[in-house]
């Protein structure tokens, strides 16, 4: 199965790591219908990310910077 989200939050623990994932909306209903039986049991996944969003995401500024290049400026 098949789905886009992208990653919420991703932290390490002492046996392996722990990752949340953020689905949209559209999604949520076909994902839930394919996953809702194997909720207490492993999966296997393969995570892959889209090249050209990620590119154009990248060539963005983020909130964060924007705030400082304005401080910078403004002093």
């Amino acid at each position: 199965m098949k789905f886009k989200c992208n990653m919420e939050t991703f932290s390490t623990l002492k046996k392996g790591a722990k990752i949340i994932l953020k689905i949209p909306p559209e999604e949520v209903v076909h994902v839930m219908k394919h996953i809702y039986n194997f909720q207490d049991k492993h999966l296997i996944v393969e995570m892959l990310v889209d090249e050209e969003e990620e590119k154009e995401r990248l060539l963005q500024i983020s909130e964060n910077q924007r705030k400082k290049i304005y401080a910078l400026i403004r002093d």
